[in-house]
């Protein structure tokens, strides 16, 4: 309405504003006043691809579009018919960023929108390709009456990426209360994957752009059981898709194997002494012995040891890393493990390629920015 017009008004009085060539906007429908406000600036456009594609994000450049278009330009629609594909590598820089909020602090900067958390993910990202930094300003624009004060305790689902402007129709308010850790990645993902939030089920699938690795984490961490849990693996659509998978041979990933079992997968085992896969038939074992089959030693005694070179074709490669970055999917494995040295050999002999989806299942507590540690 008028009142938010006013609110995009005052963020382009912004120097912030005036001075930054490129600004990254979210695609959301109410960010529509901002986007145009860019575009008719002459001001370099970025958005997110659609559910976090390949590529990151889509740049328009307000000043090579015909000024007459720069209202469908905005929309949706506009965004996919005129925006260019950036790479994860090419070097760009953003100067500002626009995040939409339903409700904001002026105090501290905290802000709360949509539980999927998207722009949350999409600024983890961005940093870490140092597309920007933790001094790129972050605005946001709402109406007077979306101020308000979060009790850290009040269970509201707050988003991490905390903003540093509120502009609202009257105003624009510097927040002044930032935290030390200010939109820290670790803290990030340890918030965008912390039990007991309601659409955690589905954010806990969460897949990394450009790497063609997806994490499903497990809510288990210190003094729960040390099992890895396949809850959030079988929710994937690679997971449904693929027929032979492949999961490793250690303890913690019992449940996971027996998951692939009661799946109807053809369950693929490395014999680390040998370098061959065990392959177990879920078709040939009664199902009261799935847990038996999955267990330590069971590949051996209900499947038949195959070479890498036999015909076969793994669908999905299930690694149980001790630590994973979410933003880039660099892992550490266990010590001891000749995990990195078996995918060399399946992609070797034809049985692996390197656009298999491979996903890293691992406990909340396992996520870490290996960037910043």
């Amino acid at each position: 309405g008028s009142d938010y017009e006013q609110a995009v008004a005052q963020l382009e009085a912004l120097p912030e504003f005036k001075h930054a060539e490129l600004v990254w906007v979210d695609r959301d429908a109410a960010q529509l006043s901002v986007r145009l406000a860019v575009l008719r600036a002459g001001k370099k456009l970025a958005v997110p691809q659609p559910a976090l594609g390949n590529g990151i994000l889509l740049l328009l450049d307000g000043a090579k579009i015909d000024p007459a278009r720069h209202a469908h330009a905005a929309t949706d629609a506009g965004i996919t018919e005129l925006g260019r594909k950036v790479d994860v590598d090419e070097k760009v820089k953003i100067g500002l960023i626009a995040v939409g909020s339903m409700a904001v602090d002026p105090a501290t900067g905290a802000r709360c929108g949509k539980e999927r958390r998207f722009a949350d993910l999409e600024y983890g990202m961005l940093r870490y390709r140092r597309l920007l930094s933790g001094e790129t300003p972050v605005v946001t624009c709402v109406h007077d009456g979306a101020l308000a004060g979060f009790d850290a305790h009040a269970g509201v689902p707050l988003h991490i990426a905390v903003v540093h402007i509120v502009s609202t129709p009257s105003r624009n308010i510097r927040v002044t209360g930032l935290p030390s850790q200010v939109n820290s990645l670790v803290s990030l993902w340890r918030s965008l994957t912390h039990e007991g939030d309601p659409d955690s089920a589905e954010e806990a699938a969460l897949h990394i752009p450009g790497t063609g690795l997806a994490l499903a984490l497990g809510v288990a961490g210190p003094g729960k059981d040390f099992d890895l849990d396949p809850s959030q693996l079988i929710r994937l659509p690679e997971f449904e898709s693929a027929m032979w998978v492949r999961v490793g041979g250690d303890s913690r990933s019992i449940r996971l194997r027996e998951a692939m079992l009661r799946a109807g997968k053809m369950l693929l085992v490395p014999e680390p002494k040998t370098r061959e896969v065990w392959l177990v038939d879920p078709t040939r074992i009664h199902p009261t012995d799935f847990l038996v089959a999955a267990s330590a030693g069971g590949a051996a005694r209900f499947g038949v040891l195959v070479s890498p070179d036999s015909d076969i074709a793994i669908d999905l490669f299930v690694t149980s890393p001790r630590f994973v970055n979410p933003i880039t999917g660099h892992r550490s494995v266990m010590p001891g493990s000749s995990e990195e040295h078996e995918l060399g050999v399946l992609r070797h002999r034809k049985a692996l390629f390197r656009r298999t989806p491979v996903a890293a299942c691992t406990h909340d507590v396992g996520l870490v920015d290996m960037m910043d540690a």
